[in-house]
């Protein structure tokens, strides 16, 4: 609202609800978690119990800063110390303002130099000289890479192949609710039936240890023992021996690669990666909580005991973080440098003792015992020739490769998918005021798909929602019953990104992960707001798919909205979304003659006489075009008489028929 200039009286002026916010002091604000804490520069704030207002309650002192995790925020010291330089490689680092990590401010190879002590110097590595004052831990005379020694840095890795080969982290490693444990791993030989090989285990205990997690690569088909893949196992109570829960990779590993495998916890779900793919995801595994062990441990506790075979393989880039470092798919890095949510990382690049230390500075020191041995890093199975950026061969942990520095030929200078992002989520996480419009990305980040164009909404409901499927009354009749797998397993795509008021489908349906679901409606740009519980496993088409047809309503069918803005009329019964329902009048479901089932979305709408307690000809009233009683046409003949899902319901489809004035969009993030 905003004062008339008399001072008589005021006027809206704009309708936050429209960008999914609430009117905060005069302005559209998200607001703020009732009774959370978070960060405003230095200051930490506390909501009050409304979310209306907030007030400050500390600041954080000079050698700290200020960061929120999961809803709360505190003072934390500082990473490093302002203004401090350091090197990565040949770039110079310096820490930033607030003092929570590092920004590059040189790359001193334009000069033809290298970086050491926070400064660009003259190179002397490659000399055969070893020389510990300019930064050197080695130096071998040449310039090759996968043989122990690059840019005179030590790059090695642990050979775990013998039985009693252990590596534990002494009591006290470092705690978090919230973690990603990750870690590159290659096996020489996969796991026979009904044995396991562990991987990493916590446990109570160093001496006859009690196992409470434990990552394993296991056997999945007692019939081929080479459906091997990753698992998490928890166990339920300290008094029950392996009466777990799990989650357990989808793809299968092969012996003699190289794998990066990444768990990440947030209070509630556990999400596996593997390579940077989603593999799997459980709700509420037991036993997981705090990663908090005794003491965590890389290979056999239990070595020659029946079913617990040695892992028989190579370990190296052990890295666990305070935060769930990734939601989207993503390209495995070859080598990690600690930042402000990195607790614990072991390089293994000594190549010589019975100790690694963490790379972070905590002093979270691991024994290397048994016959557990060193090894120098083969770059992960990359030639030699081909470990190198611009090489024009793609390494493990490259997103790309074309052999030269060009930008704009879809790889860019650093070897990285030249995109705007994995999706519009990414996109927006990344640069929040980033406008409406169509952007590039990449759903499976460097995988065989190839990347796309799609339209983001960058301001509507949150932000950061990518744009699958228009259904519209352009006069077309796509969205029929006999195109209704366009719905789920036809890849079909149609439409085009500047004609976004017609029947539209984009490889995005198909391709983006998806974990919420957005409803606009045009011309009264109603929406609907979903979680549709697939925990950015699957995209929309896979989700749609997953629901077999049902008739009639139960507790367990339909999604119910997260948020919604639209008028309530009695014509909607319910703000649930319901997948391929089939048209229950008279608490039947079979072919009486005028039967309209329909597939994808529908809503749950009132029809004559009926009572809500049945989803009545849904392909007529209240989806999205499939109408089993009209198979080839968008309705019915008369496509007037079309819902555009839970437009007509709610009374909004007041566009001209036919002209492409009445749609609805969706949007997946």
């Amino acid at each position: 609202m905003q004062c008339n200039a008399s001072g008589s009286g005021s006027a809206p002026v704009v309708d936050c609800a429209d960008s999914g916010k609430a009117c905060l002091e005069g302005k559209c604000s998200s607001g703020c978690t009732p009774n959370a804490t978070f960060c405003v520069g230095q200051t930490l704030h506390l909501c009050n119990s409304a979310g209306t207002s907030s007030f400050p309650i500390t600041t954080c002192k000079a050698s700290q800063f200020c960061k929120e995790v999961g809803g709360s925020a505190s003072c934390q010291e500082d990473v490093c110390t302002t203004g401090a330089k350091s090197c990565n490689g040949a770039l110079v680092l310096q820490c930033n303002a607030v003092g929570d990590g590092y920004d590059t401010v040189e790359d001193c190879t334009l000069k033809g130099k290298t970086c050491f002590a926070g400064e660009c110097a003259e190179i002397t590595c490659g000399n055969g000289k070893l020389e510990p004052e300019k930064g050197e831990e080695c130096d071998d005379a040449n310039a090759k890479l996968c043989d122990g020694c690059e840019s005179c840095q030590r790059r090695m890795l642990l050979n775990l192949k013998a039985k009693d080969a252990l590596v534990c982290t002494p009591a006290g490693t470092p705690k978090s609710s919230k973690w990603t444990l990750e870690l590159w791993v290659k096996f020489d030989s996969l796991p026979s039936i009904g044995d396991t090989y562990h991987v990493a285990s916590r446990t109570d205990k160093q001496a006859n240890p009690h196992l409470t997690q434990a990552i394993d690569l296991v056997w999945k088909d007692d019939a081929d023992p080479a459906t091997s893949g990753f698992r998490f196992r928890g166990l339920q109570n300290a008094n029950t021996w392996w009466t777990t829960t799990s989650v357990t990779s989808k793809s299968n590993i092969k012996a003699g690669t190289w794998n990066h495998v990444a768990f990440s916890h947030d209070s509630t779900y556990l999400w596996l990666w593997v390579n940077g793919q989603p593999e799997g995801v459980v709700k509420n595994l037991l036993a997981v909580g705090t990663y908090e062990p005794s003491y965590s441990c890389l290979g056999n506790l239990y070595p020659g005991t029946n079913g617990h075979q040695s892992p028989l393989g190579y370990v190296d880039e052990v890295r666990l973080s305070s935060s769930v470092r990734y939601s989207r798919p993503f390209q495995p890095e070859r080598r990690y440098e600690p930042d402000a949510d990195t607790l614990a990382l072991w390089h293994f690049d000594e190549g010589i003792g019975a100790t690694a230390a963490d790379a972070t500075g905590n002093g979270h020191v691991v024994s290397v015992t048994g016959s557990a041995a060193w090894a120098v890093d083969d770059c992960y199975g990359a030639a030699a020739g081909g470990a190198a950026c611009n090489d024009g061969v793609k390494a493990p942990w490259e997103e790309c490769d074309d052999g030269n520095k060009t930008a704009g030929d879809g790889c860019s200078a650093s070897c990285t998918i030249e995109v705007d992002g994995v999706d519009c989520l990414q996109i927006f996480e990344n640069s929040p005021a980033t406008p409406d419009g169509i952007y590039t990305v990449d759903p499976d980040l460097g995988g065989p798909k190839k990347p796309l164009d799609v339209f983001c909404n960058m301001t509507m409901v949150g932000g950061g929602w990518t744009l699958v499927a228009v259904s519209s009354d352009d006069g077309q009749h796509t969205w029929t019953w006999n195109n209704r797998h366009y719905w789920d397993t036809d890849t079909t795509t149609f439409g085009k990104l500047d004609e976004l008021n017609r029947d539209f489908k984009s490889g995005a349906y198909h391709d983006s992960l998806v974990s919420e679901v957005l409803f606009l409606h045009y011309p009264s740009k109603y929406w609907a707001h979903y979680g549709v519980n697939s925990y950015g496993q699957y995209g929309m088409a896979a989700r749609v798919g997953s629901v077999s047809p049902y008739c009639g309503l139960a507790a367990n069918t339909g999604f119910s909205a997260k948020a919604t803005k639209w008028i309530s009329t009695p014509s909607i019964c319910d703000n649930k979304v319901y997948f391929n329902p089939q048209d229950s009048q008279w608490e039947k479901c079979a072919d009486l003659g005028d039967i309209a089932h329909t597939w994808g979305p529908a809503w749950n709408v009132k029809v004559g006489s009926s009572n809500c307690l049945t989803l009545v000809h849904p392909g007529l009233k209240s989806s999205l075009g499939p109408n089993s009683q009209y198979p080839a046409y968008e309705y019915s003949p008369n496509q007037q008489t079309g819902a555009i899902g839970f437009g007509a319901a709610a009374q909004a489809n007041t566009g001209q028929y036919g002209k492409g004035e009445n749609y609805m969009q969706i949007y997946v993030r």
